[in-house]
C-alpha cells in the first residue's frame, strides 16, 4: 500500500529513470525499429507505438533523437545502400 508518487520515487531511485521516461524511451526504440523496416508510414508507426497524435510523436522523436522520424527513415535507407 504505497502511493503512486512514492512508487515513482522508488522506481527512479533504483533504475535511475522515471517511469514516464522509461515509457517514452521504449516507445521511441520501437519506433526506430519500425522506421528501419520501412514497411509502414510515420503515421502508422506513431499509432503502433501508442501515440494518439502524430504531431506529438514527431516532436517527441525529434526532441530525443535530434532528427525527424521521416529523416531517420531516409537516413537508414541511405546507410543500407552504402553497404
Amino acid at each position: 500500500y504505497i502511493s503512486v508518487s512514492y512508487l515513482q520515487h522508488l522506481y527512479k531511485l533504483y533504475f535511475g529513470i522515471s517511469p514516464r521516461q522509461e515509457i517514452i524511451q521504449s516507445r521511441l526504440a520501437q519506433a526506430e525499429y519500425l522506421l528501419r523496416l520501412k514497411e509502414k508510414s510515420v503515421s502508422a508507426i506513431s499509432e503502433a507505438c501508442g501515440y494518439a497524435n502524430e504531431e506529438h510523436f514527431i516532436r517527441q522523436f525529434k526532441k530525443y533523437r535530434g532528427i525527424t522520424p521521416k529523416s531517420y527513415q531516409q537516413s537508414t535507407a541511405d546507410s543500407f545502400r552504402k553497404k
